[in-house]
């Protein structure tokens, strides 16, 4: 076994022979990438073949899907002071709270799976959570805000013409 001056000396023995023989070095490298081109790609396909499996089986548990849900809902504006409680209440809601419709799970690849779709409401402006919603509803949610607020000031106008 060596010891660690012998270590140290042969690193920067090494050290001194590459910086003295870069293209020599340099040449041997292009030379035995190009004879060895084809187990080189081979075996950066397999690798790569190996990590996105690994990644797909990662990517696919419980614990990331939920991560992965609270990532977008935060990048989207979403306020919340507990996005694991938020979460549950999410997954445990089967019906919409405006029209009660049963909410359906949509399947990536099966045709003919349509039906509302759980949708996560929250204001634009301030970024606050309001209800779990079918899609249908939480798209029409901006127009009945927009009627109510020409509802109301009608009728602010209405009572200041009426001195009320």
């Amino acid at each position: 076994m060596k010891t660690k001056e012998q270590l140290e000396l042969l690193a920067s023995q090494k050290r001194a022979y590459r910086l003295q023989n870069k293209e020599k070095i340099s040449e041997q490298d292009k030379k035995s990438k190009e004879k060895n081109k084809d187990k080189i790609t081979e075996r950066r396909a397999k690798k790569y073949q190996e990590d996105k499996k690994t990644i797909a089986k990662r990517s696919q548990t419980p614990e990331a899907l939920k991560s992965k849900m609270i990532r977008r809902w935060k990048y989207n504006g979403v306020k919340y002071y507990d996005f694991d409680k938020l979460h549950d209440n999410f997954i445990r809601t089967d019906n919409c709270e405006v029209c009660n419709i049963e909410f359906i799970e949509r399947i990536k690849g099966v045709k003919g799976n349509k039906g509302p779709v759980k949708c996560l409401d929250h204001c634009h402006r301030t970024g606050y959570f309001r209800h779990m919603l079918c899609n249908k509803c939480n798209t029409k949610r901006p127009i009945y805000e927009r009627l109510h607020v020409e509802v109301l000031l009608e009728l602010h106008r209405y009572f200041k013409l009426c001195n009320i």
